[in-house]
């Protein structure tokens, strides 16, 4: 990127130089910048160094150092510099005082890399479940409408023909404002965004408004040390996309919408199954087809009937999010169909399809890791199967402590069979993780094992079942390794499903 003024980045910011600094806000703006930096291991001579909290490699720790490297100018809030030196530090560095450092650096990024959201159609999409699904099934009506869409979300970036493995559900907004960067310089016209709840909390999507942003529903999730502090945050920070985007599409069945809209700056439209949506489903049909659950529906004054091979209630709202927002793009009824009809979203209900010559288990694979998932998921699933249904799933170490005694809760209520495994068990003890799960089991109810590894679990999964069983593999979907102390160990609920499939 070439050099930038500072009243370039500086546009859209208030914010005060640091007096002793001796130098006027005007005479400041016209300085000419060579690079942007807000990781402290990148450090260079001449940078502006954005100086924040909660982001890897950053805080007050790194402001002696970039001092040390020579930084032109930092930006940083006037407590973290207080906090890290003294007021009469001697420095060649200018600092430069705003509100809310993380904030400021989404708008500074924008406008590094020339405001690249201005030249996309952007849609937003936001909730606890669904977020993955209605961002794939968009992904593919703009396809299938002849436009050329880009893909940020919780499986993998999508930049024209390259497909990058992704980090984060929303990337830092150095990250996010590059990767749209290249969407354009790559002749993209537009990009389907998932915008998780920590992304909006910590204003990773700033710096742009969304054309289109999509609610999808809300439960307890996300909250704990690092994230939300407790629900009521985690749905403040939800509905900040209603009031970042000119057109919102929201669930009205959601028991919160009332909750989530209130504020928000932006037109307003519904989907749900309500008669008060303005698109809704009707004639709704829970079939199985080409040996998939799937649904179909009718969605009234439009048209449309469409099908979709996904299954349950959940999979007709996320449809619905997506038809709402493709209709109010003008996109035609066939697309819509067409692309719906050939839904493949990797690791949301995957089956893996039994080659063999004698009849097996059903397996599906998915990336349910919070209860209201698991849930949705064994319910739907008891709509299309009367067999027995054996879960297998863990929870991720480090995170999310509070959703596992309800994880272990509802597998054992709803599911015939529930091994708890293994999820990323990251640096915490596995033994402890299945403790908090067991936890929450009800009393009397002895339907579930434990076995720690994941690969053996899943064989003794279909060792137990029998042909037309269900056993549904929670927690991982598309992931294909494991998380255990800083190791990323080999692991594919897919494959390993296939092997134990194969040998039934």
């Amino acid at each position: 990127m070439r050099p930038r003024l500072l009243k370039e980045l500086f546009a859209d910011l208030n914010y005060t130089v640091e007096a002793s600094c001796g130098i006027s806000q005007d005479a400041l703006s016209d300085m000419e910048i060579p690079s942007v930096v807000c990781d402290g291991r990148r450090l260079e001579e001449g940078c502006l160094f954005i100086c924040c909290r909660y982001t890897a490699f950053n805080g007050p720790e790194y402001l002696s150092a970039a001092i040390d490297a020579g930084a032109s100018v930092i930006l940083t809030e006037k407590a973290l510099f207080e906090e890290a030196l003294s007021k009469d530090t001697s420095s060649s560095s200018v600092f430069v005082f705003v509100d809310d450092a993380r904030y400021a650096m989404a708008f500074i990024y924008a406008a590094w890399y020339d405001h690249p959201a201005d030249r996309l159609l952007t849609i937003g999409i936001t909730g606890t479940k669904g977020k993955t699904t209605t961002a794939y099934m968009l992904y593919g009506m703009l396809q299938a409408a002849g436009r050329r869409p880009g893909l940020i979300g919780t499986v993998e970036y999508i930049i024209g023909d390259e497909h990058v493995e992704s980090q984060n559900t929303t990337p830092e907004a150095e990250l996010l404002q590059h990767t749209l960067y290249r969407m354009v310089q790559a002749g993209l016209d537009s990009v389907v965004m998932e915008v998780s709840s920590t992304a909006l909390q910590y204003h990773r999507s700033q710096g742009f408004i969304f054309d289109y942003g999509i609610f999808t529903n809300i439960g307890n999730d996300h909250i704990g040390p690092g994230e939300c502090r407790d629900f009521n945050h985690y749905l403040e920070c939800k509905s900040m996309l209603l009031r970042q985007c000119r057109t919102g599409i929201v669930n009205i069945d959601d028991p919160n919408i009332d909750r989530i809209t209130d504020g928000h700056t932006c037109d307003l439209k519904t989907f749900g199954l309500s008669e008060a949506a303005d698109y809704r489903a009707v004639n709704i049909s829970y079939e199985i087809t080409g040996g998939s659950p799937g649904v179909s529906f009718d969605v009234p004054d439009t048209g449309l009937k469409v099908s979709v091979p996904m299954p349950g209630e959940f999979t007709v709202l996320n449809a619905l999010g997506a038809i709402g927002t493709a209709l109010q793009l003008q996109i035609p009824e066939e697309p819509i169909r067409q692309s719906l009809a050939h839904l493949s979203v990797p690791g949301r209900f995957q089956i893996i399809k039994n080659t063999g010559a004698f009849p097996a288990p059903v397996a599906v694979v998915d990336f349910a890791h919070n209860p209201l998932s698991l849930q949705a998921l064994i319910t739907a699933l008891r709509q299309y199967y009367d067999s027995k249904i054996f879960c297998i799933f863990g929870c991720g170490g480090d995170w999310y402590k509070s959703k596992r005694p309800d994880m272990g809760r509802v597998s054992t209520e709803l599911a015939d069979y529930v091994i708890i495994t293994n999820d990323n068990p990251r640096f915490e003890d596995p033994d402890s993780i299945v403790k908090d799960i067991l936890s929450g089991v009800p009393e009397g109810r002895d339907n579930y094992s434990v076995i720690p590894d994941r690969r053996e679990a899943i064989f003794a999964a279909f060792a137990m079942a029998r042909p037309g069983d269900v056993i549904l593999i929670a927690g991982k979907g598309p992931e294909t390794y494991q998380d255990i102390r800083g190791r990323k160990i080999p692991c594919d609920d897919s494959k390993i499903a296939r092997e134990a499939l194969d040998q039934f």
